[in-house]
């Protein structure tokens, strides 16, 4: 019985050494890494609003000075949307994705941006072929591919809404 009593006392004295040691480096630990977290999930917060800003104000630009042809289907989601960053991605990839196969077109432009330019053309073939088969699936997740060409190093910027202007 005595060897049991002193069983429990040693555990407690044991929890408490343990608790005292490892109290600060956890608090240590949490002091560091909160604010880390906190900051990394602002400022990734604050750069995709930035993104989305500037996406709706180069979309409200294009269907500004809209050619019917050319930007009808984008143009129909940015004007019946109030944030079009948001609720027209899959239009807007996919017009993007043909003015970049436009611009790729280029061979000044294409010896320049070489792997953007042939990521460009696998995915609009892609798109080709889905429309083609009317596959809607395929249709977004070709479009939804420029994302990974756009990350590219030799990437080329959107056109400006200059040398979109109808004459």
């Amino acid at each position: 019985m005595t060897q049991e009593r002193g069983s429990r006392s040693s555990r407690t004295r044991d929890f408490l050494v343990a608790a005292v040691v490892a109290l600060p480096v956890l608090a240590l630990i949490v002091s560091l890494l909160v604010p880390w977290l906190v900051s990394n999930v602002l400022g990734g917060a604050g750069q995709l609003d930035a993104k989305l800003r500037q996406e709706n104000a180069y979309m409200q630009a294009i269907c500004g000075s809209m050619a019917i042809d050319r930007d009808e289907a984008l143009c129909a989601c940015v004007l019946a949307t109030e944030v079009p960053s948001l609720d027209c991605s899959i239009p807007f990839m996919t017009w993007t994705l043909a003015r970049q196969h436009e611009r790729c077109g280029d061979d000044a432009t294409r010896t320049r941006s070489v792997s953007f330019c042939v990521c460009v053309d696998t995915l609009w073939q892609q798109l080709m072929r889905a429309r083609a088969a009317n596959d809607e699936r395929a249709s977004r997740l070709a479009a939804i591919g420029y994302e990974r060409c756009a990350e590219l190093q030799d990437k080329l910027s959107l056109p400006t809404i200059e040398s979109l202007s109808v004459p």
